[in-house]
C-alpha cells in the first residue's frame, strides 16, 4: 500500500508532485521481478483524491489479505500537534489545525496492527516532516510466536525453540522506517524527482548493492540510505524495529546477476559506492570499514564476507578472535562505570564516576553527545560536604538503551534514574526510591525487551519497576533479605527478571545475598537459585537464547545456570586476579572482566578459554558489552576500549573454509587499521593466494583480497607499486565483472589516487578525467562519485602545475556540488577552497 499526496489546498502546504511520483515509482519496483516481483493486485497506489476513510479502508483490506509481509508507505507533508503527535497530511489538511484533513498516525498504526495480525512482518515507511515521532508512538510490544499461533489457529511450538535455528529471534514483528528524527523536517531537493529519503531508497533498489549477495536485507538497504543521508548532512533517517524484522526481509539485488545454479559460497562484498571520501583526501582503511565489515549484513568497502552455506550445520559455539582494539576514550584518573550499545550497534554509551555520560559513534570514533545530569541533593548540607562523605554521589553508575534506541536510562549516584532522549538530549528524572528514606545510588538499570518496563536497583534490598511510557512506578520487588541488589537483568523473552544481591563486601560470606528469578508479569519471586555474595558492578548476564544465566561470585567463580532446570550447568574459574563483570555475546561466547584490566573470552559449551585481551591499563574492568550482533566487544576501565570480533574458523571448519579465509582477511584489515600496513599486506597476499587456490583467481573474494593487499601496500608508502597492483586488478575486474561494474570503477579510482600519491600528478589527472566521464555515464553526472572524480582529478592537475585549468575545473565542481548538495555542504566548501588556492 503506497500513499503519495501531491496536491494540497492549504496555502502553507505547497504542492509536492515528487511524493506521488515516488509512490508510483516504488510501486513499479516492487512489482518488478528483479526487485521483489509482487503481483499487480498486491500493490496499490493511493493519490491525493482519496479521503481519509477510504485510505484507512484500503489499508485495512490490504492488511487483512497479508499473510507474510505488509508494507504501508506514505509520502507527503507531516504535521504535529502540541502533544507531539504525528499527522499525515492529505489534500484537505489544515497546517494550523493538524487534526483537520489528515490521517492521524495512531489511527493508521492501529488499523495496521488490528487488521494485519496474520502478517509475519508489518513495515511502515514514512517520508514526511517529523516522521520520527512515529517511533515513540509505536506499539510497546510485538506479539509473541505463541500469540500469533493462537490468532492464526496454528499449532503452538512446545519445544521452546520454534522454527528459527538460531533460537534467539522471533521472526514476527513490526518495523517503522522514517525519513527524519521527531524534530526535523524532510525535504525534496531542488530539481529532484522524488523526496530525498524516497529518492535514496529508489536509487538503491534500482542500482542494487555491488558485490553483495543475490538478495539483500531491508536492514542493509535502510542502513545504506541512512549512511548516505547522514554523510550529506541531511536529516538522519530513523528505524524502529521489533525482533530484528528488518534482517529477515530480503529484496533482490539488481547489482548481482541471478546465478544459474546455487553457488558454493556467496561472494565477497565488493567496494561500497558510499565508501569514497567526498573530499578525495583519504583512502585509508577507515573505522567505518571495520564497523561494516564486522556487522552483517551491511556490505563493506574493504573486507570480505561470506554467508552460511546451504547444508552447513550450526556448531554449538562460534569462537571469537578479536581484531585490533580501538581506545575511544582515556579518562586518565576517573574510572568508567558502565557501557552499553544501542540496538543498531552504531552508538556506544559510557558512564563515568565524574557524572558524565557520553555517546560515541563507532563509525567516526567520536563523542557525539554528552549528557550532564544535575545532581539532586535532598540533604540539609551543601553538595560539597555530601560529596566529601560519598564521592560516588555525583557519579553516573549504569547505562542502558531502550530496545528502540530512543531512550538512554542512567542510574545515578544520587539515587535517581535519568531517562535521556537520545535524539535531542532532553532529560526526565525518575525520583528516588522512598521519599522518607534516602537511598544512595542506582547501581543497575535495565529495559525489558519490549521496552515497556525499566528495572532499577538501589542501595536497598529492593527492585523498582518503572512504566517507561508514563514515567511512573509500577511495583517494588522486595528481595526478602537485608542486602543491597547489585544488578538486574531481563531474559531475552522478557518474562523473567534475574537479580543478584550482596554487593561483594569482603566482610560478607556467600550467604549474605541472593540470586533470584522474578516473574515480570506478576512480580512474584519464582526461584532462588542460590545464596550469593555477588560483587558490585555487573555480575549477571543472560545468553542470547535465554537458556543460560551467568552469575558471578565474590570468590571469582562464574556459575552457568540452566534456567529451565533451575540448576547449575557449569562452573568457570577465572584467573586469580578476580572476575569483576560478565557479558554474553552470540553463540555461547562469554566475556569476563578482571581486576588487573584484562578480559577473558570463554566458549561456554566447553568452558574453555578462547582469548585473553588487554585493555592497556591495570585498573579493574567495571563493565563489558557486546554489540547486539555480536560483532564488537566494549570494555570500561579507565579507558573505553572496543574490539572487533572475527570467527575462529580454522580449527573448527578447516583452513580452506571460506569463513576461515574471511577471518584471516578481517584480522589483516584490522592490522592495517592499527597502522601495521606491512604486516597486513603480507597476510593479505597470503589470503589472496589461498583464495585463488581454493576459489579460483577470478572469484570476487580473490579479487577483493588483492584490492585489500594493494591498499595496504600503498599504506606502507609504496605508492607506485600500489598503483601497479590496482591497475592490474582494474583490468581483471573489467574482464570478470565488466568495465561498468562499480568494483571496476572504484579500483580505477584507487589506481589514479596512488599515482597521484606517487607524484605522477599529470597521469593521475588524466585517469581521473576518464573515470569522471565513465562515472557520469554509468552513475549520472550529479552522482557524488562523479563529482568526486572530477574534484580529485582537478586537484592533481593543479599539483602538476596547471593551476589556472585546475581552478576553473574546481570552480565548476563547486558550483555543481552547491546545486546538488547545497552551498554550505563540506564537499562544496572543499572544492571552493581548492579552487581559490589555485586561483591565487
Amino acid at each position: 500500500m503506497l500513499i503519495g499526496i501531491d496536491d494540497y489546498a492549504h496555502a502553507d502546504l505547497p504542492a509536492m508532485p515528487a511524493a506521488a511520483a515516488g509512490a508510483r515509482h516504488l510501486a513499479g519496483l516492487l512489482r518488478d521481478p528483479s526487485v521483489w516481483g509482487l503481483a499487480e493486485e498486491h500493490v496499490t497506489v493511493i493519490g491525493s483524491t482519496t479521503p481519509v476513510e477510504q485510505v484507512l479502508g484500503a489499508v485495512r483490506d490490504a492488511a487483512l489479505g497479508a499473510e507474510d509481509t505488509l508494507v504501508v508507505y506514505f509520502a507527503g507533508h507531516g504535521l504535529r500537534d502540541r502533544s507531539e503527535r504525528l499527522y499525515l497530511a492529505l489534500t484537505a489538511a489544515d497546517a494550523d489545525y493538524p487534526q483537520i484533513g489528515t490521517l492521524p498516525y495512531l489511527q493508521l498504526r492501529d488499523v495496521i496492527r488490528q487488521s494485519g495480525y496474520r502478517a509475519k512482518h508489518r513495515v511502515t515507511v514514512l517520508d514526511c516532516c517529523y516522521s520520527g515521532i512515529a517511533g515513540g508512538m509505536s506499539s510497546d510490544a510485538a506479539p509473541s510466536r505463541t500469540e500469533l499461533a493462537r490468532a492464526l489457529e496454528e499449532p503452538e511450538d512446545s519445544s521452546g525453540e520454534g522454527d528459527d535455528q538460531e533460537g534467539a529471534e522471533d521472526r514476527y514483528g513490526d518495523c517503522v522506517l522514517t525519513s527524519a528524527p521527531p524534530t526535523r523536517r524532510s525535504f525534496v531537493l531542488q530539481g529532484a524527482r522524488f523526496p530525498e529519503f524516497t529518492g535514496e531508497l529508489i536509487d538503491i533498489l534500482e542500482t542494487g548493492i555491488p558485490g553483495a549477495d543475490v538478495t539483500v536485507s531491508l536492514e542493509t538497504t535502510w542502513r545504506r540510505v541512512h549512511n548516505r543521508m547522514r554523510r550529506r548532512g541531511s536529516p538522519e533517517p530513523q528505524q524502529f524495529a521489533q525482533n530484528a524484522v528488518t534482517r529477515h526481509l530480503h529484496l533482490r539485488n539488481r547489482a548481482v546477476p541471478e546465478p544459474a545454479d546455487e553457488p558454493e559460497t556467496s561472494s565477497q562484498q565488493a567496494p561500497d559506492p558510499d565508501s569514497w571520501d567526498s573530499g578525495g583526501t583519504d583512502l585509508t582503511v577507515t573505522w567505518q570499514a571495520t564497523v561494516d565489515a564486522q556487522r552483517p549484513p551491511s556490505p563493506d568497502p574493504t573486507t570480505t564476507r561470506t554467508t552460511k552455506q546451504p547444508g552447513h550445520e550450526r556448531r554449538s559455539s562460534r569462537l571469537c578472535v578479536p581484531g585490533a582494539p580501538v581506545t575511544l576514550f582515556d579518562s586518565r584518573d576517573t574510572p568508567l562505570g558502565s557501557v552499553a550499545f544501542n540496538p543498531s550497534g552504531t552508538l556506544l554509551a559510557s558512564a563515568s564516576e565524574d557524572g558524565t555520560v557520553r555517546l560515541w559513534e563507532l563509525a567516526t570514533q567520536k563523542c557525539v553527545r554528552s549528557l550532564p545530569h544535575q545532581v539532586v541533593n535532598p540533604w540539609a548540607k551543601p553538595l560539597a560536604e555530601v560529596l566529601a562523605f560519598n564521592p560516588r554521589f555525583s557519579a553516573a553508575l549504569s547505562v542502558a538503551f531502550s530496545p528502540d534506541g530512543t531512550d538512554l536510562a542512567v542510574g545515578n549516584g544520587d539515587g535517581t534514574v535519568s531517562l535521556w532522549d537520545v535524539a535531542d538530549g532532553s532529560e526526565t528524572v525518575l525520583p528516588y526510591l522512598d521519599g522518607t528514606q534516602w537511598n544512595g545510588s542506582v547501581a543497575s538499570v535495565c529495559f525489558s525487551p519490549a521496552g515497556a518496563m525499566l528495572a532499577a536497583t538501589y542501595d536497598a534490598p529492593a527492585i523498582r519497576l518503572w512504566d517507561v511510557a508514563t514515567r511512573t512506578s509500577m511495583a517494588t520487588l522486595a528481595t526478602g533479605d537485608a542486602h543491597w541488589v547489585a544488578q538486574v537483568a531481563f531474559s531475552p523473552c522478557g518474562q523473567v527478571l534475574a537479580s543478584a544481591s550482596g554487593n561483594g563486601n569482603p566482610n560478607n560470606t556467600v550467604n549474605d545475598g541472593l540470586l533470584q528469578l522474578w516473574d515480570t508479569s506478576s512480580g512474584a519471586d519464582i526461584a532462588t537459585l542460590t545464596e550469593t555474595n555477588s560483587p558490585a558492578g555487573q555480575p549477571l548476564a543472560f545468553s542470547s537464547d535465554g537458556k543460560t544465566l551467568a552469575s558471578l561470585r565474590r570468590d571469582g567463580r562464574i556459575t552457568l545456570w540452566d534456567i529451565a532446570a533451575r540448576k547449575t550447568s557449569a562452573t568457570i574459574t577465572g584467573p586469580s586476579s578476580g572476575v569483576t563483570c560478565v557479558a554474553f555475546g552470540h553463540d555461547g561466547v562469554l566475556a569476563g572482566g578482571f581486576l588487573d584490566g584484562t578480559v577473558t573470552l570463554w566458549d561456554t559449551v566447553s568452558s574453555r578459554s578462547i582469548a585473553v585481551l588487554t585493555t592497556g591499563t591495570n585498573s579493574a574492568v567495571s563493565s563489558l558489552a557486546f554489540s547486539p550482533d555480536g560483532a564488537f566487544l566494549a570494555s570500561a576501565t579507565r579507558k573505553l576500549t572496543v574490539w572487533p570480533l572475527a570467527t575462529d574458523s580454522a580449527r573448527v571448519l578447516g583452513p580452506d573454509h571460506p569463513d576461515t579465509l574471511h577471518a584471516r582477511a578481517v584480522g589483516a584489515i584490522n592490522l592495517g587499521k592499527a597502522g601495521e600496513h606491512a604486516e597486513a599486506a603480507r597476510l593479505l597476499a597470503e589470503v589472496a593466494a589461498d583464495r585463488a587456490r581454493v576459489l579460483g583467481p577470478d572469484h570476487p573474494d580473490t579479487l577483493n583480497a588483492r584490492g585489500d593487499y594493494a591498499s595496504n601496500v600503498g599504506g606502507t608508502g609504496e605508492h607506485a607499486e600500489a598503483a601497479r597492483l590496482h591497475a592490474e586488478l582494474a583490468a581483471d575486474r573489467a574482464r570478470v565483472l565488466g568495465p561498468d561494474h562499480y568494483s571496476t570503477l572504484l579500483t580505477r579510482h584507487h589506481h589514479a589516487w596512488e599515482l597521484g600519491e606517487a607524484g605522477e600528478h599529470a597521469e593521475s589527472a588524466r585517469l581521473y578525467a576518464e573515470l569522471a566521464t565513465d562515472s557520469a555515464r554509468v552513475l549520472g553526472p550529479d552522482h557524488p562519485d562523479t563529482l568526486n572524480a572530477r574534484a580529485v582529478g582537478a586537484i592533481n592537475l593543479g599539483k602538476a602545475g596547471e593551476h589556472a585549468e585546475a581552478a576553473r575545473l574546481l570552480a565548476e565542481v563547486a558550483a555543481d556540488r552547491a546545486r546538488v548538495l547545497g552551498p554550505d555542504h563540506p564537499d562544496t566548501l572543499n572544492a571552493r577552497s581548492f579552487s581559490d588556492r589555485w586561483s591565487e
